[in-house]
C-alpha cells in the first residue's frame, strides 16, 4: 500500500483488532507499554482508543454506504444518502459527489451533504 492509497476495508480491520487487542493486554496487566511509542502508558492508550474509536466509525460508514446500496433504486437517492452517511457517520463537515457524462466529461449531476452548515 502506498502512502497516498487508502487502507483497505481488511487493513482497516486488522489494526481495529491489533488495537482492542492492546487495549485488553494493558487492562488485563499483562503488558505495561505498547512498543513503539516514546509516551506515558496513558497517552498510549487514550491514543489506541481514539484510533480504535476511528477505525470503528470508518467501518460503520463503510457498512452503512453497502447498506445504501443495496436498499436504493434510484442513484440521486443512493448518492445523497452515501454524502449523508459520510457526513452524520465520519465527521466529515461535507461531502460531495459529481456524476459525469463520459462521452463529453460534462459534469451531469452533483449532489452533496453538508455546504448548508
Amino acid at each position: 500500500m502506498s502512502v497516498h492509497e487508502a487502507p483497505s476495508y481488511e487493513e482497516l480491520k486488522r489494526r481495529l483488532d491489533l488495537a482492542e487487542s492492546s487495549i485488553r493486554a494493558i487492562r488485563s496487566g499483562q503488558v505495561d507499554a505498547i512498543i513503539g511509542e516514546g509516551q506515558t502508558l496513558l497517552v498510549r492508550l487514550l491514543q489506541t482508543e481514539k484510533r480504535a474509536a476511528h477505525v470503528k466509525n470508518i467501518l460503520l460508514a463503510v457498512r452503512r454506504v453497502h447498506q445504501v446500496i443495496i436498499r436504493k433504486n434510484d442513484q440521486d437517492q443512493l448518492i445523497q444518502k452515501v454524502c449523508n452517511t459520510l457526513t452524520d457517520t465520519l465527521g466529515y463537515c461535507s461531502a460531495c459527489i459529481s456524476l459525469l457524462d463520459e462521452s463529453e466529461k460534462n459534469v451531469i449531476s452533483t449532489i452533496s451533504s453538508g455546504f448548508d452548515k
